[in-house]
Protein backbone atom coordinates (compact mmCIF):
# COMPACT_ATOMS: atom_id res chain seq x y z
CA UNK A 1 0.00 0.00 0.00
CA UNK A 2 2.53 2.54 0.67
CA UNK A 3 4.44 1.70 -1.71
CA UNK A 4 1.22 2.13 -4.47
CA UNK A 5 1.38 5.85 -2.27
CA UNK A 6 4.92 6.50 -3.51
CA UNK A 7 4.26 5.46 -7.12
CA UNK A 8 1.54 7.65 -7.44
CA UNK A 9 2.83 10.45 -5.49
CA UNK A 10 6.16 10.68 -8.12
CA UNK A 11 3.57 10.05 -11.52
CA UNK A 12 0.70 13.09 -10.35
CA UNK A 13 3.68 15.92 -10.99
CA UNK A 14 4.29 14.30 -14.74
CA UNK A 15 0.49 13.78 -15.30
CA UNK A 16 -0.73 16.99 -14.55
CA UNK A 17 2.21 18.77 -16.49
CA UNK A 18 1.66 16.66 -19.76
CA UNK A 19 -2.43 18.12 -19.51
CA UNK A 20 -3.09 20.99 -21.92
CA UNK A 21 -4.18 24.21 -19.86
CA UNK A 22 -2.85 27.72 -18.84
CA UNK A 23 1.04 27.98 -18.23
CA UNK A 24 1.61 32.16 -17.64
CA UNK A 25 5.04 31.61 -18.01
CA UNK A 26 4.67 29.66 -21.52
CA UNK A 27 5.74 31.91 -24.61
CA UNK A 28 5.04 30.45 -27.94
CA UNK A 29 8.23 31.09 -29.23
CA UNK A 30 7.25 34.54 -30.91
CA UNK A 31 4.69 37.68 -30.71
CA UNK A 32 4.62 36.39 -34.68
CA UNK A 33 3.50 32.66 -33.44
CA UNK A 34 0.55 34.25 -31.77
CA UNK A 35 -3.13 32.66 -33.40
CA UNK A 36 -5.37 35.75 -33.85
CA UNK A 37 -8.64 34.65 -35.69
CA UNK A 38 -7.75 37.36 -39.31
CA UNK A 39 -11.42 38.32 -39.39
CA UNK A 40 -11.37 39.95 -35.79
CA UNK A 41 -8.71 41.59 -36.66
CA UNK A 42 -10.48 43.28 -39.63
CA UNK A 43 -13.47 43.90 -37.58
CA UNK A 44 -11.79 45.48 -34.55
CA UNK A 45 -11.29 48.03 -36.84
CA UNK A 46 -14.72 49.19 -37.21
CA UNK A 47 -17.25 50.94 -34.81
CA UNK A 48 -21.03 50.11 -34.23
CA UNK A 49 -23.38 52.46 -32.71
CA UNK A 50 -27.36 52.65 -32.34
CA UNK A 51 -29.21 55.07 -30.25
CA UNK A 52 -32.30 56.87 -29.38
CA UNK A 53 -33.44 59.89 -28.29
CA UNK A 54 -35.49 62.96 -28.78
CA UNK A 55 -35.88 65.96 -30.48
CA UNK A 56 -36.97 69.33 -31.46
CA UNK A 57 -37.67 70.34 -34.75
CA UNK A 58 -38.70 74.37 -35.68
CA UNK A 59 -40.77 74.86 -38.60
CA UNK A 60 -40.56 78.61 -40.00
CA UNK A 61 -41.10 80.32 -43.12
CA UNK A 62 -41.46 83.74 -44.50
CA UNK A 63 -45.14 84.87 -46.19
CA UNK A 64 -44.20 88.42 -46.01
CA UNK A 65 -44.70 88.86 -49.92
CA UNK A 66 -47.66 86.72 -50.11
CA UNK A 67 -51.44 87.23 -49.74
CA UNK A 68 -53.31 85.22 -48.00
CA UNK A 69 -56.46 85.34 -45.84
CA UNK A 70 -57.47 83.87 -42.16
CA UNK A 71 -61.08 81.72 -43.32
CA UNK A 72 -63.08 79.58 -40.54
CA UNK A 73 -60.87 76.61 -40.60
CA UNK A 74 -57.57 77.50 -42.57
CA UNK A 75 -55.28 80.00 -43.68
CA UNK A 76 -55.31 80.32 -47.62
CA UNK A 77 -52.46 81.84 -49.76
CA UNK A 78 -54.00 83.94 -52.32
CA UNK A 79 -52.93 84.88 -55.51
CA UNK A 80 -54.07 88.56 -54.87
CA UNK A 81 -56.63 90.18 -52.54
CA UNK A 82 -59.63 91.06 -54.28
CA UNK A 83 -63.06 91.68 -52.33
CA UNK A 84 -62.24 91.98 -48.43
CA UNK A 85 -66.03 91.57 -47.34
CA UNK A 86 -66.25 89.92 -44.67
CA UNK A 87 -67.54 86.75 -47.11
CA UNK A 88 -66.91 86.65 -50.73
CA UNK A 89 -65.51 83.65 -52.78
CA UNK A 90 -61.94 82.60 -51.94
CA UNK A 91 -59.44 81.49 -54.51
CA UNK A 92 -56.32 79.88 -53.36
CA UNK A 93 -54.38 77.39 -51.84
CA UNK A 94 -54.52 75.59 -48.97
CA UNK A 95 -52.25 73.04 -46.93
CA UNK A 96 -49.05 74.84 -48.12
CA UNK A 97 -46.92 73.08 -45.62
CA UNK A 98 -47.01 69.54 -46.83
CA UNK A 99 -49.20 69.50 -50.07
CA UNK A 100 -51.03 72.56 -51.79
CA UNK A 101 -54.63 71.89 -52.22
CA UNK A 102 -56.73 74.01 -54.42
CA UNK A 103 -59.08 75.62 -52.19
CA UNK A 104 -62.12 77.30 -54.02
CA UNK A 105 -65.16 78.45 -52.10
CA UNK A 106 -67.41 80.46 -50.69
CA UNK A 107 -66.08 81.24 -47.33
CA UNK A 108 -66.38 83.52 -44.66
CA UNK A 109 -63.14 84.97 -43.12
CA UNK A 110 -62.04 87.59 -40.38
CA UNK A 111 -58.74 88.71 -42.01
CA UNK A 112 -56.66 89.66 -45.28
CA UNK A 113 -53.11 90.15 -45.21
CA UNK A 114 -51.96 91.56 -48.75
CA UNK A 115 -48.29 90.54 -48.13
CA UNK A 116 -47.26 94.27 -47.22
CA UNK A 117 -45.09 93.62 -44.63
CA UNK A 118 -43.42 90.61 -42.13
CA UNK A 119 -45.64 88.02 -41.88
CA UNK A 120 -44.09 84.05 -40.95
CA UNK A 121 -45.41 81.33 -38.90
CA UNK A 122 -43.74 79.15 -36.65
CA UNK A 123 -43.87 75.84 -34.71
CA UNK A 124 -42.03 73.80 -32.52
CA UNK A 125 -42.73 70.23 -33.16
CA UNK A 126 -41.27 67.24 -31.14
CA UNK A 127 -39.79 63.99 -32.66
CA UNK A 128 -38.36 60.57 -31.77
CA UNK A 129 -35.24 59.54 -33.83
CA UNK A 130 -33.73 56.40 -33.52
CA UNK A 131 -30.12 55.67 -35.72
CA UNK A 132 -27.87 53.36 -36.51
CA UNK A 133 -24.00 53.89 -37.87
CA UNK A 134 -20.80 52.22 -38.28
CA UNK A 135 -17.22 53.87 -38.58
CA UNK A 136 -13.82 53.26 -39.05
CA UNK A 137 -10.80 54.47 -36.01
CA UNK A 138 -7.56 55.61 -36.95
CA UNK A 139 -6.37 57.03 -33.65
CA UNK A 140 -8.50 59.50 -32.28
CA UNK A 141 -10.20 60.04 -35.55
CA UNK A 142 -13.10 58.40 -37.20
CA UNK A 143 -15.08 58.19 -40.70
CA UNK A 144 -17.86 56.14 -41.59
CA UNK A 145 -21.74 55.78 -42.63
CA UNK A 146 -25.27 55.85 -41.18
CA UNK A 147 -29.19 55.86 -41.51
CA UNK A 148 -31.39 57.91 -38.74
CA UNK A 149 -35.16 57.12 -39.19
CA UNK A 150 -37.26 59.70 -37.17
CA UNK A 151 -40.84 60.12 -36.22
CA UNK A 152 -42.41 63.65 -36.19
CA UNK A 153 -45.70 65.13 -34.75
CA UNK A 154 -47.43 68.34 -35.88
CA UNK A 155 -48.40 71.16 -33.84
CA UNK A 156 -50.55 74.76 -34.56
CA UNK A 157 -48.07 77.36 -35.86
CA UNK A 158 -48.46 80.40 -34.66
CA UNK A 159 -48.23 83.53 -36.53
CA UNK A 160 -45.23 86.16 -36.02
CA UNK A 161 -47.21 89.38 -36.47
CA UNK A 162 -50.97 90.10 -36.34
CA UNK A 163 -51.56 87.95 -33.49
CA UNK A 164 -54.91 89.18 -32.34
CA UNK A 165 -56.21 89.29 -36.26
CA UNK A 166 -54.83 85.92 -37.41
CA UNK A 167 -54.92 83.19 -35.80
CA UNK A 168 -53.29 79.51 -35.75
CA UNK A 169 -52.78 77.42 -39.00
CA UNK A 170 -53.44 74.14 -38.32
CA UNK A 171 -51.32 71.71 -40.50
CA UNK A 172 -54.29 68.26 -41.97
CA UNK A 173 -51.56 66.70 -40.64
CA UNK A 174 -50.99 64.97 -37.24
CA UNK A 175 -47.55 63.44 -38.18
CA UNK A 176 -44.87 62.18 -40.41
CA UNK A 177 -41.66 60.43 -40.76
CA UNK A 178 -38.49 61.09 -42.41
CA UNK A 179 -35.28 59.16 -43.41
CA UNK A 180 -32.03 60.06 -43.69
CA UNK A 181 -28.04 58.29 -44.94
CA UNK A 182 -25.49 59.95 -44.70
CA UNK A 183 -21.34 59.90 -44.08
CA UNK A 184 -19.71 61.08 -41.10
CA UNK A 185 -16.19 62.10 -39.74
CA UNK A 186 -15.12 62.93 -36.19
CA UNK A 187 -12.49 63.34 -34.10
CA UNK A 188 -11.91 62.81 -29.92
CA UNK A 189 -10.35 65.86 -28.61
CA UNK A 190 -10.41 65.39 -25.10
CA UNK A 191 -10.08 62.35 -22.46
CA UNK A 192 -10.63 62.94 -18.72
CA UNK A 193 -10.50 59.42 -17.24
CA UNK A 194 -13.35 57.38 -18.32
CA UNK A 195 -14.90 60.14 -20.17
CA UNK A 196 -14.42 60.84 -24.13
CA UNK A 197 -15.56 64.35 -25.95
CA UNK A 198 -16.21 63.97 -29.19
CA UNK A 199 -16.97 66.08 -32.13
CA UNK A 200 -18.62 64.54 -35.33
CA UNK A 201 -20.60 66.07 -38.56
CA UNK A 202 -22.94 64.49 -40.49
CA UNK A 203 -23.40 64.66 -43.79
CA UNK A 204 -26.41 63.36 -46.31
CA UNK A 205 -30.01 63.02 -47.66
CA UNK A 206 -33.44 63.52 -46.02
CA UNK A 207 -36.60 62.35 -47.29
CA UNK A 208 -39.42 63.29 -46.24
CA UNK A 209 -42.48 60.65 -45.57
CA UNK A 210 -46.05 60.40 -45.17
CA UNK A 211 -48.06 63.69 -46.19
CA UNK A 212 -45.46 65.07 -47.73
CA UNK A 213 -45.97 63.99 -51.51
CA UNK A 214 -45.81 67.80 -52.95
CA UNK A 215 -42.15 68.91 -51.80
CA UNK A 216 -39.64 69.10 -54.53
CA UNK A 217 -37.10 67.63 -54.94
CA UNK A 218 -38.00 64.46 -52.92
CA UNK A 219 -34.47 64.14 -51.48
CA UNK A 220 -32.54 67.17 -50.17
CA UNK A 221 -29.30 67.75 -48.67
CA UNK A 222 -29.13 68.42 -44.74
CA UNK A 223 -25.87 69.04 -42.19
CA UNK A 224 -25.96 67.84 -38.60
CA UNK A 225 -23.02 68.77 -36.04
CA UNK A 226 -22.70 67.05 -33.01
CA UNK A 227 -20.54 66.77 -29.87
CA UNK A 228 -21.17 63.41 -28.14
CA UNK A 229 -19.95 62.61 -24.65
CA UNK A 230 -18.53 59.10 -24.17
CA UNK A 231 -18.30 56.70 -21.11
CA UNK A 232 -15.80 54.31 -21.56
CA UNK A 233 -16.74 51.01 -19.76
CA UNK A 234 -13.79 49.28 -22.22
CA UNK A 235 -11.90 49.83 -25.53
CA UNK A 236 -14.68 48.11 -26.70
CA UNK A 237 -18.17 49.07 -25.04
CA UNK A 238 -19.13 52.75 -24.57
CA UNK A 239 -23.06 54.36 -23.88
CA UNK A 240 -22.84 57.81 -24.82
CA UNK A 241 -24.70 61.05 -24.93
CA UNK A 242 -24.90 63.17 -28.49
CA UNK A 243 -26.78 66.94 -27.98
CA UNK A 244 -26.85 68.12 -32.04
CA UNK A 245 -27.69 70.77 -34.07
CA UNK A 246 -29.50 70.16 -37.69
CA UNK A 247 -29.89 72.22 -40.49
CA UNK A 248 -32.06 72.00 -43.22
CA UNK A 249 -35.04 72.86 -45.26
CA UNK A 250 -37.30 72.32 -48.00
CA UNK A 251 -38.96 74.25 -50.82
CA UNK A 252 -43.06 73.85 -51.91
CA UNK A 253 -44.27 74.92 -55.84
CA UNK A 254 -47.04 76.71 -55.29
CA UNK A 255 -47.64 77.01 -59.14
CA UNK A 256 -49.21 80.42 -59.90
CA UNK A 257 -48.40 81.82 -56.94
CA UNK A 258 -44.89 81.59 -56.45
CA UNK A 259 -42.70 78.65 -54.12
CA UNK A 260 -42.36 79.00 -50.31
CA UNK A 261 -39.83 77.90 -48.47
CA UNK A 262 -39.77 76.08 -44.91
CA UNK A 263 -36.83 76.16 -42.58
CA UNK A 264 -36.41 72.36 -40.25
CA UNK A 265 -33.99 73.54 -38.12
CA UNK A 266 -33.76 70.99 -35.17
CA UNK A 267 -31.87 70.11 -32.10
CA UNK A 268 -31.69 66.34 -30.65
CA UNK A 269 -30.61 65.01 -28.03
CA UNK A 270 -29.80 61.09 -28.56
CA UNK A 271 -28.61 58.30 -25.88
CA UNK A 272 -26.81 55.38 -27.39
CA UNK A 273 -24.53 52.75 -27.45
CA UNK A 274 -20.98 52.14 -28.87
CA UNK A 275 -19.78 48.29 -29.10
CA UNK A 276 -16.56 47.43 -31.20
CA UNK A 277 -15.78 43.52 -31.98
CA UNK A 278 -13.13 42.32 -29.40
CA UNK A 279 -9.84 41.68 -31.77
CA UNK A 280 -9.61 38.46 -29.29
CA UNK A 281 -12.12 36.16 -28.02
CA UNK A 282 -12.50 35.36 -24.16
CA UNK A 283 -11.00 32.90 -22.45
CA UNK A 284 -12.88 30.09 -22.52
CA UNK A 285 -10.82 28.13 -19.31
CA UNK A 286 -13.68 28.29 -16.63
CA UNK A 287 -11.44 28.17 -13.71
CA UNK A 288 -8.79 31.03 -14.80
CA UNK A 289 -9.20 34.12 -13.24
CA UNK A 290 -6.14 36.01 -14.90
CA UNK A 291 -7.74 39.50 -15.70
CA UNK A 292 -4.57 40.47 -18.44
CA UNK A 293 -4.72 39.32 -21.68
CA UNK A 294 -2.88 36.52 -21.81
CA UNK A 295 -2.29 33.06 -23.84
CA UNK A 296 -3.49 29.53 -24.17
CA UNK A 297 -0.71 27.29 -26.32
CA UNK A 298 -0.19 29.80 -28.53
CA UNK A 299 -3.56 31.24 -28.74
CA UNK A 300 -4.26 34.64 -27.32
CA UNK A 301 -7.30 35.48 -25.23
CA UNK A 302 -8.65 38.77 -22.85
CA UNK A 303 -9.58 38.09 -18.88
CA UNK A 304 -11.96 40.06 -18.73
CA UNK A 305 -15.66 40.78 -19.68
CA UNK A 306 -16.52 43.73 -22.64
CA UNK A 307 -17.64 46.04 -19.39
CA UNK A 308 -14.55 45.58 -17.85
CA UNK A 309 -11.16 47.60 -18.50
CA UNK A 310 -8.85 44.63 -20.63
CA UNK A 311 -5.59 45.57 -18.69
CA UNK A 312 -6.40 46.89 -15.71
CA UNK A 313 -4.28 48.40 -12.72
CA UNK A 314 -4.82 47.45 -9.22
CA UNK A 315 -8.35 47.60 -7.74
CA UNK A 316 -9.45 49.04 -10.76
CA UNK A 317 -11.85 46.67 -12.29
CA UNK A 318 -12.29 45.17 -8.97
CA UNK A 319 -12.59 48.22 -6.31
CA UNK A 320 -14.81 46.13 -3.41
CA UNK A 321 -12.48 43.14 -1.62
CA UNK A 322 -13.34 39.89 -1.81
CA UNK A 323 -14.36 38.95 1.46
CA UNK A 324 -16.37 41.93 1.96
CA UNK A 325 -17.90 40.82 -1.76
CA UNK A 326 -21.30 39.52 0.01
CA UNK A 327 -21.64 41.53 2.89
CA UNK A 328 -24.00 44.95 0.78
CA UNK A 329 -25.30 46.31 3.89
CA UNK A 330 -22.08 46.78 5.83
CA UNK A 331 -19.25 49.93 5.11
CA UNK A 332 -17.10 47.95 2.60
CA UNK A 333 -12.90 48.51 3.24
CA UNK A 334 -12.43 49.45 -0.55
CA UNK A 335 -9.09 49.00 -2.72
CA UNK A 336 -6.98 52.32 -2.71
CA UNK A 337 -8.45 54.76 -5.37
CA UNK A 338 -5.35 55.58 -7.60
CA UNK A 339 -4.98 59.53 -7.75
CA UNK A 340 -5.80 61.71 -10.91
CA UNK A 341 -2.07 61.54 -12.12
CA UNK A 342 -2.46 57.80 -11.80
CA UNK A 343 -4.89 56.71 -14.55
CA UNK A 344 -3.05 56.03 -17.46
CA UNK A 345 -4.33 57.83 -20.66
CA UNK A 346 -5.95 55.10 -22.80
CA UNK A 347 -7.72 55.53 -26.45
Amino acid sequence: MRKALFISLILLPVVAWSQPGFDPFFSPGGGSDIKRPAWRKIANMFTFEGSIGHGATLYSHDVSSIPLVMTTDSVVILGAVGNTNSASTVNGLSDWLNVPTRFDTTSTYAFAYAGDSVLGFRALNSSLPVSFRIYYRYDRFRIGAGMHYEWQWFRPMNPTNYQDQLGQYRPRLNYTTLGRYYGMVGARFYTYRKLSYVADLELGMVKMGRGFEGVTPVRRFYVNIGLPIEYNFSEYLRVYLRPSMEFKSYQLDLGTYSTLQHSQNAFYTQLGISYTIPEIPKCPVLGCKVQMKHLHQGHEFRGAALNKVQSPGYGENHPVLEKHKWRPFQRQERAPTPKWWQFRRRN
